[in-house]
């Protein structure tokens, strides 16, 4: 056990290898070094000056903790961080702490079978847009090799995440891991500059879990605000609900250009991804045309169950290709294509958008090989035009404002089928 308190390191590290090590932290440096320790706590730590490798590096550490401490300007090359873990596991916390003008990440984590339950509550992690490598803030990846599922929760709690280069959150189930994630009250802030939201990943036969509730701000610019994403066999499933500010913008807002969206959803293979987005307010900035919601299934029989409902959704570009946009297949010719998208689509509000497109609506049949469809909840018959389904049921769900054939898009590729009724699946992990 290692309990260590008010302690100042100043120019602790000056002298490291040219760049850090990403999986494997074997010959790694430290201003603070642990391997192979059973309960860490530090109380009021600081770590500044030069910090020519991590600020903190463990391996195989658990219950550790960090309060009310600082780390700045760690690291002066690739994958060397404010702090790296291998095999971080038990109940393990960072509170009141600052991480700050990293080389790469703030905060990464990489586990291979072990668990995890991790809060990080009341911390700031800020400012890598400045490096040349700068990364993210939390970078967490979940990997397995043995028998068993290794299991992580983890809880960002009233939380400064700002002016990171890359995700703000990278969260990454892999193999058959069991990865659950609760982000609350937390502002995530690219600000003028370059730098993604929240990146949450399944791949292979992973679980993943998440709930992304009441964050006053979660703001992107050249990257989504918030992606979800399921590869392979992977189940994901979660809620994106009551966020005040989801917002990308432009770094040339005079121009028009696509900087992404402020919810991205994609399945793909033999993948499961269940969303809801609900009571949100999602703005694409000045020159985004991205969509701001993007939900695609594609490249197997992926599924996609998509509630958007109760959303304020305001795009400024008017060369948006559409506010809400939904694939099914990708005109692959590699890969039989049979993936199903089930969306319930109600009472959001686009009266303020620009786009000329309230709903695009596509799927993709090369032939009668494939057979990818889009299922509408709450689904009416509106007439014989392509779009005329896709209309009535817009209306019938309470959308504002009201659609025609005008501002709606169905596009069907070679022998697709076009929407139809069907009745979307919702999350049922815990909420918070």
């Amino acid at each position: 056990m290692v309990n260590i308190s008010n302690l100042n390191l100043t120019n602790a590290s000056t002298t490291g290898q040219a760049a850090g090590q990403d999986l494997d932290l074997t010959t790694a440096n430290g201003a603070i070094y642990m391997s192979g320790v059973a309960t860490a706590v530090f109380n009021n730590i600081n770590i500044t000056g030069t910090i020519a490798d991590n600020g903190i590096t463990g391996i195989n550490v658990s219950n550790f903790q960090l309060n009310n401490s600082l780390i700045t300007g760690a690291g002066d090359g690739a994958n060397e961080s404010g702090i790296e873990f291998s095999n971080l596991s038990g109940t393990s916390s960072l509170t009141n702490t600052e991480i700050a003008l990293s080389e790469t990440n703030s905060l990464d984590i990489v586990n291979t079978d072990v668990n995890l339950n991790l809060t990080l509550n009341n911390v700031i992690f800020r400012d890598t847009q400045s490096s040349g490598i700068g990364e993210g803030g939390l970078q967490f990846r979940s990997f397995s090799v043995a028998g068993g599922t290794p299991t992580t929760n983890i809880d960002i709690v009233d939380s400064d995440l700002l002016r990171l280069r890359t995700q703000a959150v990278q969260i990454i189930g892999e193999d058959d891991s069991v990865v659950s994630v609760d982000i609350t009250n937390s502002v995530i802030d690219s600000q003028t500059d370059i730098g993604a939201g929240i990146d949450i990943n399944g791949n292979d036969t992973a679980t993943v879990r998440f709930n992304i509730i009441g964050n006053p701000t979660i703001r992107a610019s050249g990257g989504a605000a918030i992606n979800i994403t399921s590869f392979i066999s992977a189940n994901v499933m979660g809620r994106i609900a009551n966020n005040a500010d989801v917002e990308v913008y432009s770094q040339l807002p005079a121009g028009s250009g696509a900087s992404g969206s402020s919810v991205r959803l994609l399945a793909q293979e033999n993948s499961h991804l269940t969303v809801a987005v609900t009571g949100n307010t999602l703005t694409q900035g000045a020159g985004n045309n991205s969509a701001a919601v993007d939900a695609i299934a594609r490249e197997g029989s992926a599924r996609l169950d998509l509630t958007l409902t109760g959303n304020v959704i305001d795009s400024t570009d008017v060369n948006t290709l559409a506010d809400i946009n939904i694939q099914s297949g990708s005109s692959s010719g590699t890969a039989i294509e049979t993936n199903q998208i089930y969306a319930n689509i109600a009472n959001n509000n686009l009266t303020a958008t620009a786009s000329p497109t309230l709903l695009r609506l596509r799927v993709s049949e090369l032939d009668n090989t494939h057979d990818p469809r889009i299922f509408l909840q709450g689904f009416l018959d509106g007439g014989p035009g392509i779009e005329d389904d896709a209309v009535a049921t817009w209306n019938a769900n309470g959308n504002t404002p009201g659609a025609s054939a005008a501002n709606i898009a169905v596009s069907l590729t070679g022998t697709a089928t076009g929407p139809s009724a069907g009745t979307a699946q919702t999350p049922s992990n815990p909420l918070p």
